[in-house]
């Protein structure tokens, strides 16, 4: 889940420079907040992410190979449980984007289950209000049909 309030105090803390060097040396979407409001450049702006940015980056993450200490990626790791169920653990992140027509919903993430890995990322334009939940809904489906959640 997202808390945008929190998010944006620690913007706030972290300042304009912190997040441009972070956004360049962790390769993350196309880096570009110049102009952005600072404590919510990722929901309005010229910043963005596609899908495969996305994949790419959690790949990373997943792998500990970020510019980041391993103590926040593992962090980051158990914040992002969603779900266990025997060998099969599933992290992910929700996202709105609210500041665009249409908005935009994401669900991204990686399941590993029984020695395999399963990373993704899934947006959808979000018209409708029941769209939101949707997202996970639609995600989880594809998973099943990937082999990467048991029906």
């Amino acid at each position: 889940m997202s808390c945008i309030p929190i998010y944006q105090r620690i913007a706030r803390r972290l300042g304009l420079a912190t997040y441009q060097h972070a956004l360049r040396a962790m390769a993350y979407g196309n880096r570009e907040i110049d102009g952005a409001p600072l404590d919510s450049f990722w929901l309005e702006g010229p910043f963005g992410i596609s899908a495969r940015e996305q994949v790419s980056f959690l790949e990373r993450l997943r792998r500990g190979v970020l510019p980041a200490s391993h103590r926040a990626m593992r962090k980051v790791h158990r914040m992002m449980v969603v779900e266990r169920e025997g060998r099969t653990i599933v992290r992910g992140k929700t996202g709105y984007v609210f500041t665009t027509t249409p908005h935009v919903g994401w669900w991204v993430g990686w399941v590993a289950r029984a020695g395999r890995t399963w990373t993704f990322a899934l947006n959808l334009d979000i018209t409708r209000a029941e769209h939101a939940a949707a997202r996970v809904t639609i995600g989880r489906t594809i998973l099943r049909e990937l082999g990467a959640l048991s029906t």
